[in-house]
């Protein structure tokens, strides 16, 4: 049963359908390409998405192979299956949530052909929860045979010590290696709002919410489970209101969208409220100059955080996920001005006031990404020497 269900509007759907073609079209043309030259490292990821922070990964660990002079391609999941067509020396897994025994991750499907490969292979810049009970030997066999595994959070940290997998290191998320343009100057009073509403599904058709949790989300968040309903209707009405106070304080309110899905969902909720919706691009490094042209942002997903961070804007955030209050507490923020979805059912006059503070706050939180940067080449150093 669906709690929430409205139709997509034909122009939205040519509108993503047209994305969809090009996200295809270019993802064929990487593996093409792929095909065509011998390299050193073929990095194979979740980089045939519309979420930019999946690009954002590739295109970091991409950045990282091209400073230290060595020959990569960069290709989606999909070119494991030409992989004995393919000339290269090492294979690179990457890519966020793949590290799971759940049916979504594109290792467990690939997992013969990876381990007949005759290769070194890294998995790295992963996360996952790795469910250790559900683990097949052949699965174990694999990560056993992983040159070396890098982690971009402690979530299958334990799990990958308690299986005796060694080489293991952690870093930060390898979108911080993508250069950010410190000359570009922001203009004031302006305001991005990242927005992207949790348990609300974007489908080809519709725009619904499942009326209630899943196994998984009981289990895992039981504390959400009993507000379920509540969470992505509460989140609405924060982002509706915070616009609303933004534009009393004289600010001009942009959405910028990280997926194709944030950007539909955007169209049919706040097109009414914002000043403006910027058109959805596949472009990583248009999006972080776009970002570094505001004076502050209101965050949601994880790589609204990141781009942010690296174009050192404040952030008010809206933390869909445990990863994203992590990030933030790590750079050391003011908690003031981040709110978990518990938080947005329950302390909705909290958030509001504090908002009020953030839009009078000064800018820029000057975060140091340059030593965050400086720590992943090392660590990567090490990963890829040994």
């Amino acid at each position: 049963m669906k709690l929430v269900k409205n139709k997509i509007p034909y122009s939205l759907r040519a509108h993503s359908l047209l994305n969809r073609l090009k996200i295809k079209i270019y993802d064929y043309y990487s593996i093409a390409n792929a095909l065509a030259h011998e390299v050193d490292y073929l990095i194979v990821g979740c980089y045939n998405t519309s979420n930019i922070g999946d690009i954002a990964l590739g295109k970091g660990l991409s950045q990282y192979f091209s400073d230290r002079g060595k020959t990569h391609a960069v290709v989606s999941f999909k070119a494991l299956k030409y992989l004995r067509f393919i000339r290269f020396n090492s294979l690179v897994l990457g890519g966020g949530g793949i590290l799971t025994t759940h049916d979504t991750s594109p290792i467990k499907h690939n997992l013969s052909e990876l381990n007949r490969l005759n290769k070194n292979i890294y998995l790295v810049g992963v996360s996952g929860s790795l469910d250790t009970s559900s683990l097949t030997n052949e699965y174990l066999k694999f990560l056993k045979s992983c040159k070396a595994i890098s982690l971009r959070s402690d979530d299958s940290y334990k799990s990958l010590k308690t299986l005796n997998i060694k080489n293991i290191h952690i870093h930060n998320d390898l979108a911080f290696l993508i250069e950010g343009d410190d000359s570009k100057k922001y203009d004031k009073k302006t305001l991005a709002f990242n927005v992207f509403a949790p348990l609300i599904t974007v489908s080809r058709t519709d725009l619904y919410q499942e009326l209630e949790p899943s196994k998984w989300y009981r289990e895992n968040l039981p504390r959400e489970s009993e507000v379920y309903k509540e969470i992505p209707i509460s989140y609405i009405k924060n982002i509706k209101s915070m616009i609303q106070l933004a534009k009393e304080y004289e600010f001009k309110t942009t959405i910028v969208s990280f997926t194709l899905e944030d950007y539909i969902l955007s169209r049919m909720l706040f097109k009414s409220y914002a000043d403006e919706i910027l058109p959805y691009e596949i472009n990583p490094d248009k999006l972080l100059k776009t970002i570094g042209g505001f004076d502050k942002v209101v965050a949601t997903r994880f790589h609204a955080h990141v781009f942010s961070l690296i174009s050192g804007k404040s952030i008010f955030s809206m933390a869909y996920a445990y990863k994203c209050k992590h990030l933030y507490q790590n750079f050391g923020l003011d908690d003031k001005y981040c709110y978990e979805p518990l938080e947005w059912v329950c302390n909705n006059k909290e958030i509001l006031e504090n908002f009020k503070y953030f839009l009078e706050s000064k800018s820029n939180c000057m975060s140091n990404t340059y030593e965050v940067k400086k720590e992943i080449y090392k660590v990567l150093d090490n990963l890829f020497e040994k």
